[in-house]
């Protein structure tokens, strides 16, 4: 709390503080920040029947298979969201994903890096470090701002339904293992 305190984005060191914690029931939100900490580290769950989430088979970014480690509460969970983050991997007779947080896709394409905008000739996608590919969405996402929320304004009005976003969509996303 201190170091946030002394950049300025909370009005005290107090962690119980409600202002501090006006996001804090907001578990999309949560999962965002989390997604910011732990990225690059996401995983993709892979359905091994159409419209379920078999939580138990998942590809890195780099295409190699894992599961998630057997005692993990998410393990044989069905979730709607298409990627996880992890805190570690560790090999054993498997690859075993430790920690996970599920994030949508949102979350990535906020917090990512190595955008590149790519056109199929259909279709307009975002590609982050060459192997998420996400349907590509308005040009407001792409060019974020720093928003101040004490004033009323469209970059705040902008930023509220950025939250939204996070709070509520769900997006589709694939994992380009080509590497273009």
């Amino acid at each position: 709390m201190q170091n946030l305190f002394e950049m300025k984005f909370v009005p005290n060191t107090d962690p119980k503080c409600e202002e501090c914690n006006c996001n804090s029931r907001k578990i999309d939100i949560v999962r965002a920040v989390v997604c910011a900490g732990l990225y690059p580290n996401i995983v993709k769950i892979r359905p091994q029947v159409p419209r379920s989430r078999n939580m138990n088979m998942l590809n890195l970014l780099n295409g190699k298979k894992a599961k998630l480690h057997p005692k993990s509460v998410l393990n044989g969970q069905y979730i709607r969201n298409p990627l996880l983050v992890y805190y570690k991997i560790v090999k054993s007779s498997n690859i075993y994903i430790h920690d996970a947080t599920p994030v949508d896709p949102f979350h990535v394409i906020f917090f990512g890096d190595n955008f590149q905008t790519v056109f199929d000739g259909r279709k307009q996608f975002i590609t982050i470090n060459n192997s998420l590919k996400f349907s590509s969405i308005e040009y407001k996402i792409s060019h974020p701002s720093v928003v101040d929320l004490r004033e009323e304004n469209e970059e705040t009005l902008l930023f509220r339904t950025i939250i939204e976003i996070l709070e509520k969509e769900v997006v589709h996303c694939e994992i380009d293992s080509s590497g273009n």
